[in-house]
Parts: structure tokens; sequence; C-alpha cells
């Protein structure tokens, strides 16, 4: 019984864009790396080909003779073993098995920042003001974070503030950019353009912004960063900023509605007590659970580093099928993460959900969401 190979397209900034690669393995790269990558040219492959949203190509392979279970590409024979004669290699050959023939693609997270738009956003911070900097941290050319990740993560920006709470009229006032891929330019005209309000009505944004995001319909893990820089109030109460139980009970309803919420201070004047609250709220961690971590940025470095880490976190490691797998087609799978074997159905291991994805586990999942990873899965042929 042989092995049915793939092939792999290398995304990492640090390899040379000159080269093309064949074989068996999908390299998946750190969201917090720029994402270099090519389309695959394999002989006869046809466009268009197929795009898992981060860039990758995966091209069609059926009119090929790798797609036919030639282990000699190139030589035109159609064959297993090169010499000619139609058939699969007589020795230790490899055998076509198209249903077998998988392909990762990696799910596409969305994420919705939440930014605060209050009048202390003014404040100055790392040299500026407190509003300035966190636009250049995310919406810079160069170095923002949303144009470094935008075609690995659907983002999102609302804006939120209110002027004097309902007395100022409408509550929470909020200016939105709908989750999408490669989103930069609308959410830089947003940010921009933008400038400080008054009020901070957390509670009632992110209850808003859940919602709707609940509500957008696509695939992939869920997640809102709320980057603030006070106490929140309320759009009952504006002053004093006493809304405290509401954020948190609106960060609980967000994790109850799939959605997971981090929490980063754009300087020291939210406490660390309502800040702990907040990440565990978030992230679902009940009454003697492990506190989750949350952000304190003092300047503009401990910014990006919040921002860095979060993205890096958000890495699904959920990995979809292009061809489904039976429950028994995936005991004859072997998956490697870096080269290491990962057993089906440990918990550091892999799993099948369903017939059209896999999920790495524990340790297996860390090692994904940390670094540069290289995922093999080599299924046998049936027969």
């Amino acid at each position: 019984m042989g092995g049915c190979a793939q092939y792999h397209v290398p995304m990492d900034s640090d390899l040379d864009s000159t080269s093309r690669y064949f074989g068996r393995w999908l390299l998946l790269p750190a969201v917090a790396a720029p994402l270099v990558v090519w389309a695959v040219s394999l002989p006869g492959c046809a466009e268009p080909c197929v795009d898992d949203g981060l860039f990758q190509k995966f091209c069609p392979v059926a009119d090929t003779e790798f797609g036919t279970g030639d282990e000699v590409t190139g030589d035109g024979d159609g064959d297993g073993d090169g010499d000619g004669d139609g058939d699969t290699a007589e020795a230790g050959g490899t055998e076509g098995c198209a249903v077998l023939d998988v392909i990762l693609i990696p799910q596409t997270p969305t994420l919705v920042l939440l930014v605060d738009q209050s009048g202390s956003m003014n404040q100055s911070f790392s040299g500026d003001t407190r509003w300035n900097v966190i636009t250049d941290v995310l919406v810079d050319p160069i170095t923002g974070v949303v144009p470094l990740y935008e075609s690995a993560i659907r983002f999102g920006l609302t804006l939120y503030t209110s002027d004097n709470g309902f007395e100022g009229g409408e509550c929470p006032m909020l200016e939105e950019v709908e989750p999408a891929l490669d989103n930069f330019a609308a959410i830089e005209a947003l940010m921009t353009a933008a400038v400080p309000i008054v009020d901070t009505p957390t509670g009632e944004s992110l209850e808003v912004v859940a919602q709707k995001l609940a509500a957008f319909n696509v695939p992939g893990r869920k997640y809102i960063v709320l980057a603030t820089d006070g106490e929140p109030d309320s759009c009952a109460v504006p002053n004093p900023q006493t809304a405290q139980p509401e954020s948190v009970a609106a960060a609980e309803a967000a994790y109850a509605l799939g959605i997971e919420t981090f929490i980063i201070s754009v300087g020291n004047d939210v406490s660390d007590a309502h800040l702990q609250d907040m990440a565990n709220a978030g992230q679902g961690v009940g009454p003697g659970g492990e506190d989750a971590d949350f952000y304190k940025a003092n300047d503009e470095d401990a910014l990006v580093s919040a921002f860095d880490t979060i993205l890096a976190s958000v890495r699904s490691c959920e990995l979809d099928l292009m061809t489904p797998l039976t429950a028994a087609q995936a005991m004859g799978c072997t998956v490697e993460v870096n080269g290491g074997a990962i057993g089906l159905d440990d918990p550091n291991g892999w799993q099948l959900n369903g017939s059209d994805q896999i999920e790495l586990l524990g340790s297996a999942c860390d090692a994904l969401k940390q670094g540069a990873s290289l995922v093999q899965m080599e299924c046998a042929c049936e027969g």
C-alpha cells in the first residue's frame, strides 16, 4: 500500500522568492511575519488556482503525472516507476488515489479592532498623543499591523464613543468598517479621518459589535481586540466612569456567542483589576480558573508587542481539507508538525472534525501558533 504524496508551498519571508518547491508539505508561517508566497506552476496547471485566503495557491494536479501517482515527474509516461509502461511501480511504487490526495488549507480568523475614541485619547503618549500612536501602530503603511496581516486575517474596525451619553443623542456612537481580507485601505481611511470625541461607553459598544460579528457569516473563529485608555462609562451614566460591571458582562456575552475578546490598555489609566476581569470574561475564565492575559502598554513599543502577541495567538489550528476523508481513511493518515509525528486523537496530536477538516491539538497546536510551522499529512492509498 503506497503513500499519496502532496506538494507544499513555503510561505515565509526568509525563503528565496525565486525558489519553487514540490513535495507533500504545507508550511504555515507565523501571523506576525510578512508573508511571501508563489503560485505553483506544475506541468499542465491551469489558472485560476485555488486560493486559500493566505496568499497560498494550489494548482489543479489531475492532469499531471504527480496527480496520477507518478513518482517520476517530467518523464511524460504517466506511470509511477519511470519505465514508460503505464503501470504503477512494480515494486514499492505509489498508486494514484485521488480520494486521499488532500490539501490542507488554514482557516482565516475574523477580528474586529474595537478602538476607544474618547477625548482622553488626546493625552500625551510616547512622544505624541495616544490617538496618533495607536493610529500609526494600526495603519502605518510600512509597519502597521493591519497592512502587515491584512491577507491573513479578516480585519474589521469599530471606533466607539459618545457625547455625554444619551444626553448627547445617539449612544454609543460607532464608526465601522466591516471585516474583510485585504481591508487596509478602508480601515486606514476611517482611522486617519477620525478624531477623539468625549466618552467611553465600552459595554454598550462591545455588545453591539459582538452581535454583529456573531451574525457575520464566514468560516473560522471570531475575535475582538478592545483597545481603550480609560475606565468605562455608560450611555445612561457618562460620568463618573462606573460601568465596569456592564463591560465585563458584555465580554461574557460575546464569549457565549463564540467570540473571544482581548483587552489592551493604551496608557496606565485602566486599573489592573478591571483589565483582569475583562480578560477573564473575554476568554471564558470562570471562578478559580487561571487568569487570562491582559495587556497594558505604556509606550509605542509595548503597544506594538501587545498587538503582535494577540495576532499570533488567533492563528487557527483547524485546517480544512479540499478532499473529504472518512474516519476509516483517517486511520491510514500520518501527520507531522515540524518533522515530528503526532498521533490521531492524541491530546497533543490531531483529530478529524467531520469529513473535511483536521484540527491540531495541545502542544501541536501551540507549535503552529508560535512560529513558522511545517505541517505534513500523508494518507495511505486504498486497496
